[in-house]
């Protein structure tokens, strides 16, 4: 019946999920450097992450390159969060 099609959607949904995580983290880090703010007092959830996509992303340099934020994206799919 319908099956295949709930699994389309759901991967589909999934997908735009994991460009809005990407987008969020990187607003975050943009945030975080801009601001300057002290790494060190981000929880190990967020430092992580935040050392991980940090060099991917244009920051200080923008304008130079057309900005992408695929790596970024794939960086968070294969990261596992800490237990």
């Amino acid at each position: 019946g319908m099956a295949p099609f709930a699994v389309e959607e759901t991967e589909r949904q999934l997908d735009a999920a994991w460009t809005a995580v990407a987008v969020e983290a990187a607003v975050a880090a943009w945030a975080i450097a801009r601001r300057d703010l002290p790494v060190d007092g981000l929880g190990r959830g967020l430092r992580d992450p935040w050392r991980a996509i940090r060099p991917l992303l244009p920051i200080g340099r923008e304008g130079e390159a057309p900005f992408d934020l695929g790596p970024v994206e794939a960086w968070f799919r294969t990261w596992e969060m800490p237990a």
